[in-house]
């Protein structure tokens, strides 16, 4: 998992206790002291968390499963949005192709998680601001985005099973479902990169 360890170490102390907070749903810690959560332990417990969702998940980390399911989990939530033809499915097209990509060169695997999800994030964004179906989008880096996008997954609902009401997509009492993680995921590469932004 050198991808993840790669996401983590560029996050800057700012986005780091902001990763903390968001993952507070998921991640257990026992600890009196939050002096003792450094760094190191912090990269441990996600460590610890993405091996138990890997086993409860049935994923294959070594094939790189846990990149395929972040990828196309999110795209299924803007997929049927967007109008064929415009500059939005363009964009949409090359986030598809950068799984292929991923699998050809996992040395690249960080960066283009990054490219990935800056696109999907625009995208999204866009698609939660209006039911209209999706032709163009602007592309933004910014923490008022990220909490929207954020907002708007744990918003998603699906159809429940004949008699039962809809449900949310993200299950956050499950915190290994593959949605929950996806989101966290989430949240980590987009706070790397908001935490490049700003050392540029």
């Amino acid at each position: 998992m050198d991808v993840v360890r790669n996401i983590f170490d560029e996050i800057n102390d700012k986005y780091y206790e902001e990763l903390k907070k968001l993952s507070s749903r998921i991640l257990r810690f026992r600890v009196v002291d939050e002096k003792e959560v450094t760094r190191d332990f912090f990269l441990e417990k996600i460590y610890d968390y993405l091996d138990a969702v890997n086993i409860k998940n049935s994923i294959n980390p070594r094939k790189y499963e846990y990149v395929s399911i972040y990828m196309e989990s999110l795209l299924s939530l803007i997929d049927n949005k967007v109008v064929k033809g415009s500059r939005a499915e363009k964009y949409l097209k090359k986030a598809k192709s950068i799984e292929s990509k991923i699998k050809v060169n996992q040395e690249n695997c960080a960066e283009l998680l990054k490219d990935f999800t800056r696109i999907f994030v625009s995208l999204y964004l866009e698609c939660i601001k209006s039911e209209k179906p999706l032709e163009d989008f602007e592309f933004c880096l910014s923490y008022d985005a990220f909490l929207k996008v954020i907002d708007g997954m744990k918003a998603e609902k699906k159809p429940g099973l004949l008699w039962e009401k809809e449900k949310n997509v993200i299950n956050i009492r499950n915190r290994y479902s593959k949605m929950t993680y996806n989101l966290f995921f989430l949240e980590m590469i987009y706070l790397n990169m908001l935490s490049i932004q700003e050392g540029e």
